[in-house]
Formats: structure tokens, C-alpha cells, sequence
């Protein structure tokens, strides 16, 4: 019982940090988005002020 509660513990910090690693990923990658959307962005009203 001890062995298993022990285990079980373990997991849930296991799982916590993969977690933690997923939504820096996810994070990142919106950061990432946004900046390309931004740019994009810019881009666009440039070339819209041309018309």
C-alpha cells in the first residue's frame, strides 16, 4: 500500500512537470504566431496604404 501511494505521488509529479514542459512549448509557439501575425500585419497596412 505504502509502495503504491509512493508511486502514485511520483506520477502526479511526473505528470506535472510534463505539463510544465507542454505549455512553455505552447507558450513559445503562440509568442511565435503573434509575432509572425504582427509582422504580416504590417505588411498588410503598408501595402493597403499604397491603394
Amino acid at each position: 500500500m505504502k509502495k503504491l501511494i509512493h508511486e502514485v505521488i511520483n506520477n502526479y509529479h511526473n505528470l506535472s512537470r510534463e505539463e510544465e514542459k507542454f505549455n512553455k512549448k505552447v507558450n513559445s509557439e503562440l509568442k511565435e504566431m503573434n509575432k509572425n501575425h504582427q509582422k504580416l500585419k504590417k505588411e498588410n497596412d503598408k501595402w493597403f496604404s499604397k491603394l
